[in-house]
């Protein structure tokens, strides 16, 4: 009877057969795994549309009317300008944006400097790739 030759390693053919089925594996599993971080992010963004809609009712049982888009604001003279976004911030959480506001200068003016660069998550969708300033330019480096 003949003997069999000691094998002490593992050959060329078997890893590119183990490196071709992971790639296959993972060819396979990457949409899956895609669609299910899409299907995060639309959630995501039925959520914040849902905030959205809770702080603009909320702004209103409080005032009794909408928040206006650039209108009058809060009613009281002082917000002219203000956009609805600005005037729903209390009721998604974000006093300290809103406390920085002021209010008669417009958004590019150096005081809400600070204001027109904060990037507010609940005003856009995770699937954008492009997140917005408060004054609803592309959020770029550089001086306004």
């Amino acid at each position: 009877m003949r003997k069999l030759a000691r094998r002490d390693g593992i050959s060329l053919i078997e890893v590119l057969v183990v490196l071709a089925v992971v790639g296959l594996l993972i060819a396979i599993l990457l949409p899956a795994i895609q669609k299910t971080r899409e299907a995060a992010r639309r959630t995501q963004c039925k959520n914040n549309m849902k905030q959205i809609g809770l702080a603009i009712s909320n702004y209103h049982d409080v005032h009794q009317v909408y928040p206006l888009n650039y209108g009058a604001g809060a009613y009281d003279g002082t917000n002219r300008g203000a956009s609805w976004m600005q005037m729903v911030l209390p009721y998604i959480e974000h006093h300290d944006v809103y406390s920085s506001i002021r209010f008669g200068q417009p958004l590019n003016d150096s005081q809400n400097r600070g204001v027109a660069q904060a990037v507010i998550t609940e005003f856009r969708c995770p699937s954008d790739g492009s997140p917005n300033l408060m004054d609803g330019r592309a959020n770029v480096a550089g001086p306004l």
